[in-house]
């Protein structure tokens, strides 16, 4: 029998172990597929946490949901491939189905289309699971078009910088909501960007829309940004939400007579239901790259089947708050609370505990110089929270040291493992790996795990 490589994940909140295991042979309407680069989205840690029932797949499993490669073997049935064929798709990691994060893996084709021959591989297995998203909620439930006003709530995360490419390819003029710093990306992509933190939806509405809202507005964040998007939708308009599991008033909805969508992008993994749709929708990805309309963003580094623990996140929403070391993303746990009153070293950690939309999270702060930087990320959901406004430091008689702020950082592993870019001030959906500076390190409140 043959055998390949492939990361089993065996409890949930476990390292993987590199395996030797059978390969797959493909089945009536199966492919083959030569695994060149696998995709790493915020639900893949959930899974890998243990916090994503809704995913269904039992462990032990290979994880992985996303993947780009290789054709090697057709089974019957599926003889619109051909070995050799260059294909990408959202092929398994859920469901009990494996995952991407081996060597080959056997593949309903159903599920496939071929890769945009202007992308890489690493591109490729970027786009699947983010792109049929954004896909679902913007053409299939809102029927998008040319004329329209449309807004994107985490407009440059990975659904979000997605969903404004292809709303432009459509015709509609697109507003983003997200960071300050994202600004530039925003308006890259061919939409106008809005801060999230100096202007209030009621103000954006009025700005952009003299007051009447916007036809359409997708939240990819969930929690307070559905809320917002209540607010921000115009009478008659339609909101989509891929995120909307929380409890929200419908009142602001109702009274505008709007109407609301969510997407379930797993259906038809967990079902087997609208599975041609996936592949039919992934082809529409194919011709918008090659025409140059759609282009994702990633992280610069690599990774390869036995350094993808260098690239997976590790933290969990527990009560032992982690912090993912960017250089090798091991957890770097804080104790539950300083022993004492905190001290304040020239170099200086301080983690908190919060909650906000119904979601945990903590949130960091790093002194320097006269300066406190605080961010906060929702580790949970991955998505990342309002910066806290900056103010003095308490008073340190030794002088506040030179620090950068913490920063996120996303990796994406790969056989070549790709990674859409890092929430760093905005709202984004995926999950944020934050980086230590040398000099917190050495912090007492900061120990490895």
């Amino acid at each position: 029998m043959s055998t390949m490589k492939g990361l089993l994940l065996e409890s949930p909140g476990d390292v993987f172990r590199l395996a030797e295991i059978p390969r797959p042979v493909p089945a009536k309407g199966e492919i083959l597929v030569r695994i060149k680069a696998s995709g790493v989205n915020p639900l893949d840690t959930k899974i890998r946490s243990g916090n994503a029932a809704h995913a269904r797949h039992p462990l032990p499993a290979i994880l992985g949901i996303d993947m780009a490669g290789v054709v090697e073997g057709v089974g019957s049935g599926a003889e619109h491939f051909r070995r050799g064929d260059e294909v990408y798709g959202m092929t398994g990691g859920v469901g009990g189905v494996q995952g991407s994060l081996a060597q080959f893996a056997s593949v309903d084709a159903r599920l496939l289309a071929r890769k945009p021959a202007n992308l890489s591989m690493r591109q490729a297995a970027a786009l699947p699971l983010v792109f049929i998203t954004a896909w679902e909620g913007l053409v299939d439930r809102a029927g998008v078009h040319a004329g329209q006003k449309l807004l994107v709530l985490g407009g440059a995360g990975g659904v979000g910088h997605v969903a404004v490419q292809i709303a432009k390819s459509f015709g509609a003029d697109v507003y983003a909501v997200d960071g300050a710093r994202k600004a530039d990306y925003i308006r890259s992509i061919g939409a106008t960007p809005i801060d999230y933190a100096s202007e209030a939806v009621e103000d954006y509405v009025a700005r952009y829309t003299d007051g009447k809202g916007f036809d359409v507005v997708y939240d990819t964040i969930g929690g307070p940004g559905l809320d917002t998007a209540f607010k921000a939708v115009k009478r008659f308009g339609h909101v989509v939400s891929c995120l909307g599991w929380g409890t929200h008033a419908l009142a602001p909805l109702s009274f505008k007579a709007a109407t609301y969508s969510g997407v379930f992008t797993l259906i038809p993994l967990l079902t087997g239901e609208g599975r041609e749709h996936h592949g039919e929708i992934l082809a529409e990805a194919t011709k918008l790259a090659e025409a140059g309309k759609l282009t994702p963003r990633l992280d610069g580094r690599t990774f390869k089947l036995d350094t993808v623990m260098d690239a997976r996140p590790r933290g969990q929403a527990d009560r032992r708050y982690r912090l993912m070391k960017s250089d090798a993303a091991r957890a770097l746990r804080p104790m539950a609370s300083p022993p004492g009153q905190p001290r304040h070293a020239p170099t200086h950690a301080l983690l908190q505990r919060g909650t906000h939309g119904g979601c945990t999270y903590f949130r960091a702060a790093a002194y320097r110089q006269g300066l406190s930087e605080q961010t906060g990320f929702d580790i949970h959901s991955g998505i990342s929270l309002k910066p806290a406004r900056a103010r003095p430091p308490p008073a340190n008689p030794e002088g506040a040291s030179s620090l950068h702020p913490l920063h996120g950082a996303v990796h994406r592993a790969d056989t070549d493992v790709a990674r859409r870019p890092p929430p760093i001030d905005g709202a984004g959906p995926q999950r944020p790996v934050i980086s230590i500076p040398p000099t917190l390190r050495s912090c007492p409140w900061i120990r490895r795990s």
